[in-house]
């Protein structure tokens, strides 16, 4: 190894160009390119110095110099956290209400093990909240935990009027004026541990279809639609005048208008119709829904919880997928499609602060060995032998090292457009700007990863995750057009969303990671390993992942593809399963 106790660190100056342009866009989002683009002018230039040997085999890592600019940096990411905090708190219109509705779902002991954002925010939730510390009456908490006594029982409820079982209805009250809230409970079944409850919002179901059906059938204004969704939530003439602040007159105007163009004659009938109306889009949409994938709860040995999705056939050969920072949990309809033809059953864990997973209180170079023993106690409580692992993209470091950890019951790896050790300022160079310099980042200024990684969740935040994925893919014609069609797009844009639903904490665990020389964890692995990549990946190159190949010598399957990037799992998903039943 190199001694460098001699050399000198390089020096990454502050100057008034780069700290205005921090300025600018914790003000401004959307100035996140500017930001970006400021940044990697400077890492470059300072990177100049640094000799492309010096990354070779080493872990002892360069750095650059911020003694001059850290506290800048440390004040502007407090600045962009308290602009964000406001910004969240003003953007709660009623259609983004509407839009995200509360849920939240109990284990048998009656912990809170999950909610969405809409629920943490009404109810104040926390990782602590229970049954006990929800904001309830005493009569809604006696049927609860009535309910959540019988979660691992088999139970037997008197039949509803259409031969079903009647529901859980309890009453939550919001802290401060808000509304009471009635949830409706549903048992959830979990593979060989207590069923979960989880806790809907009882809602119309209202949402833009049924917005689209009476603006388009009936020719209701925005603001006519708006009114007619407040009425069906159960608000009143006066309380909408109140909240949009109008004349109850000028109200009472607006709904004749509606009653005349809907050609009903009372409120009450209006409403009925909405209801109506959500009825039948929710029957008519049943079957897109019905291929989500049951959400599960694995119960740690420490108490914690791990979220876990499964799809195929339940009997299916078991196969454990990996996310990336970009993908999520959504793999798309030919994949999905393919896991019934091919008797493949899919498990796919929600890693540490991605989507609404846990977070762990690890420090970042301890989080791929923590959730390798986490998914190795899975693997055993549900007896999983044979499992073959997919580690999408930076899934592959977390691939490698549960391979490592579980040998008896991993049978072999498939990385798709996954990431290799990096070794040298080559493979830097390589990946498109945008990734660069997040990555150079990442790597040589670690300090200054948070407030990079900020700017970049504020600009998704605030609508901007068409620019940011175009800004990823710039050098990807390939890529782009993908993410054109509008399921691969979908796919993407809600991965986006997904692994920044809690801030920046997951993206700046992948980075640190992915950018380091992991080869260590690689030979911990003994299993055969499959390596699908596209040729026109803009992130890691071809010749990396052959490289990659050959030092894994006989174990290893190398498959390139010459007609595709990095999005190949949405673009050639039956060759991405053709791979994995290779192994």
């Amino acid at each position: 190894m190199k001694d460098r106790s001699s050399i000198p660190l390089p020096k990454l100056n502050a100057d008034l160009e780069l700290l205005q342009t921090i300025y600018e866009t914790a003000l401004i989002p959307d100035n996140y390119d500017d930001l970006v683009d400021t940044w990697s002018v400077r890492l470059e230039n300072a990177l100049a110095q640094v000799e492309d040997t010096d990354l070779d085999g080493s872990q002892d890592m360069v750095t650059l110099d911020l003694s001059e600019s850290i506290r800048y940096l440390d004040t502007s990411l407090r600045l962009f956290e308290r602009l964000d905090t406001a910004r969240r708190l003003e953007k709660q219109t009623p259609e983004a209400e509407r839009a995200s509705l509360p849920k939240l779902v109990l284990d048998a002991a009656g912990k809170v093990v999950w909610y969405n954002s809409s629920a943490l925010r009404m109810f104040a939730l926390s990782r602590q909240s229970t049954a006990q510390t929800l904001p309830m009456d005493d009569t809604s908490r006696r049927r609860l935990e009535s309910e959540l006594a019988t979660l691992g029982q088999e139970v037997e409820r008197p039949p509803g009027p259409l031969g079903r079982h009647l529901p859980l209805v309890v009453l939550l009250h919001p802290p401060g004026d808000g509304a009471q809230v009635f949830m409706i409970g549903q048992r959830l079944a979990q593979h060989g541990q207590p069923d979960l409850l989880v806790l809907d919002q009882a809602d119309t179901g209202w949402n833009e279809a049924i917005e689209a059906v009476l603006q388009g059938s009936f020719a209701l204004s925005r603001a006519e639609t708006e009114i007619v969704a407040r009425l069906a939530e159960g608000e009143t003439l006066s309380q909408i005048a109140k909240a949009r602040n109008r004349q109850l007159s000028t109200l009472r105007t607006q709904l004749k208008s509606v009653l005349r163009k809907t050609q009903t004659r009372s409120q009450a009938q209006l409403v009925r119709l909405t209801l109506s109306l959500a009825s039948h889009l929710d029957a008519s949409g049943a079957d897109l829904s019905a291929s989500e994938a049951p959400f599960q709860v694995h119960t740690l040995p420490d108490g914690r919880n791990l979220h876990f999705r499964t799809m195929g056939p339940p009997q299916g050969a078991p196969v454990m997928f990996l996310h990336g920072m970009l993908d999520g949990l959504n793999i798309g309809a030919t994949f999905l499609q393919e896991l019934t033809t091919r008797n493949i059953r899919l498990i796919a864990p929600e890693r540490p602060w991605f989507g609404a997973a846990p977070g762990y209180d690890v420090d970042i170079p301890q989080v791929p060995d923590t959730l390798a023993a986490d998914l190795t106690h899975l693997l055993e409580t549900h007896d999983l032998n044979g499992v073959r692992l997919i580690g999408h993209m930076a899934g592959s470091v977390y691939s490698f090292t549960l391979a490592a950890k579980a040998p008896e019951r991993v049978r072999g790896v498939l990385n798709v457009a996954g990431g290799v050790p990096i070794r040298s300022l080559t493979q830097f160079r390589h990946m498109s700007p945008r990734q660069r310099t997040v990555a150079y980042t990442a790597r040589f200024t670690p300090k200054a990863l948070p407030l990079i990684l900020h700017a970049g969740v504020r600009q998704i935040e605030s609508g901007g995750v068409e620019q940011f994925v175009r800004a990823l893919y710039a050098r990807s014609p390939i890529d782009l057009a993908a993410f054109e069609t509008p399921e691969i797009g979908t796919t993407i844009a809600d991965g986006v969303r997904f692994a920044v639903a809690q801030g920046y904490r997951a993206f700046e665990i992948d980075s640190y990671h992915v950018v380091r020389d992991w080869s260590a964890r690689v030979a911990a692995s003994k299993c055969p390993v499959g390596l699908l990549h596209g040729r026109h990946d803009p992130v890691v190159s071809a010749a990396s992942v052959e490289a990659f190949g050959r030092t894994l010598g006989a174990r290893a399957q190398v498959q390139i593809a010459e007609d595709a990037g990095q999005t190949i799992l949405f673009t050639h998903p039956r060759m991405a399963l053709d791979a994995l039943e290779r192994l």
